[in-house]
């Protein structure tokens, strides 16, 4: 089994693996577009998560980890956890490409049409909302910043992350 991670599962994923590979997946986008209560925020102040949204010609390259047979249910079962406990995220059987190869990849979804999916915010908006965000797992700065840092680790470097990174001064950070 394949799990593809765009956003914290890059450096944070939690589970075991055999073996962890760039990857990309074609028609969608990661945006940090979901509002989060708990984690990273509250109901008085919420944060911003990513969310992997469809987009015609989107392109989202992130991590490919393959587990051990043995683990896939235990793995599926982690992941259904940390990321179904709301109804933003939607699991998705997903192909990407690692290495030249066509992979079917487990990975989660946001679903545009659900309330807490914001496609909207400019920069500075969201900015602002994780600026003033914190939640059990800590500040909302640290988790955008952390993502930052392990997807420029893997050579990713899109325009709205990078916008992100500048409004809350990661950039000068780095």
């Amino acid at each position: 089994m394949w799990v593809f991670g765009f956003g914290s599962l890059v450096w944070n994923p939690g589970f075991p693996f055999e073996e962890a590979h760039v990857a990309t997946l074609r028609g969608f986008a990661r945006r940090f577009c979901v509002y989060t209560h708990d984690h990273r925020g509250t109901w008085e102040y919420p944060g911003l998560v990513l969310g992997l949204v469809p987009a015609e010609d989107g392109v989202c390259r992130g991590l490919a980890f393959r587990v051990a047979p043995e683990r896939e249910a235990e793995v599926q079962a982690y992941l259904d956890r940390r990321e179904l406990g709301d109804s933003v995220y939607e699991r998705a059987w997903l192909p990407v490409s690692v290495g030249g190869r066509a992979e079917t990849a487990l990975t989660y979804v946001a679903n545009p049409e659900h309330p807490r999916c914001r496609l909207d915010l400019s920069a500075p908006q969201a900015a602002a909302i994780v600026r003033r965000a914190r939640g059990r797992s800590g500040p909302n700065t640290e988790y955008v910043a952390r993502t930052w840092e392990g997807l420029r680790a893997i050579g990713v470097r899109e325009d709205h992350l990078e916008d992100l990174a500048e409004h809350l001064g990661l950039r000068e950070r780095a």
